[in-house]
């Protein structure tokens, strides 16, 4: 009847991949709709659900969204909270929605972010044109290497490994040990990348 106990077991089977996480998550937040853990990992879990043919459920998808606005609202400092409302956003196929929200969270100062959120950085910023982001690759991976340095639980360290080894990064050997910190330091960026003009054909543009 543990509570804490319950909360280990969900958040194992979410690790796992397993759908009963979803359920697990799902009845905590009916029993405790204000607690900001249940709703959380719910919405993850939505966001992550597939329809019985294998695609992806849009209804849930959208629950997710609602669900991660809200708690977005109710804890509008918090990087958890934005994270999960941009991973959201990208797996319903909003990319310049979750773009914004992790362009203004990377300005935050000392950003300390856990190893998932900046998997769901990388794979936002990966996915914009490189026509008109031309840094965006290169961020992303920057990001995926922070991301299989840090330690700690991580669902998606096995697809950050082998998306870094596919763009030229390398891992490090046992890249999930425990003695590394949970958390990774987001380094200082400049403003928020803005798309990439097209050039005039002026010399002066050129220079420019």
């Amino acid at each position: 009847d543990s509570q804490a106990l319950k909360q280990l077991t969900a958040v194992l089977h979410y690790y796992a991949g397993d759908p009963q996480a979803e359920a697990d998550f799902s009845k905590m937040n009916q029993e405790q709709p204000d607690d900001f853990f249940a709703a959380n990992f719910l919405a993850l879990s939505l966001s992550d659900a597939k329809a019985p043919d294998g695609k992806p459920d849009d209804v849930k998808r959208a629950k997710a969204i609602r669900i991660a606005e809200m708690n977005a609202r109710l804890n509008p400092r918090s990087p958890v909270a934005l994270a999960t409302l941009g991973w959201t956003y990208f797996n319903a196929g909003r990319i310049n929605e979750a773009t914004q929200l992790f362009a203004a969270l990377e300005q935050q100062q000392n950003l300390q972010v856990a190893p998932d959120t900046a998997y769901y950085m990388a794979r936002t910023f990966a996915a914009l044109p490189s026509q008109q982001y031309p840094n965006a690759l290169g961020r992303a991976k920057s990001l995926l290497e922070l991301s299989v340095q840090a330690g700690g639980v991580f669902r998606y360290r096995k697809q950050a490994e082998e998306w870094l080894t596919a763009l030229g990064g390398v891992v490090p050997p046992q890249s999930g040990a425990s003695s590394r910190p949970a958390t990774v330091a987001v380094p200082e960026t400049p403003k928020a990348e803005e798309p990439k003009q097209p050039a005039s054909g002026t010399k002066e543009d050129d220079k420019k």
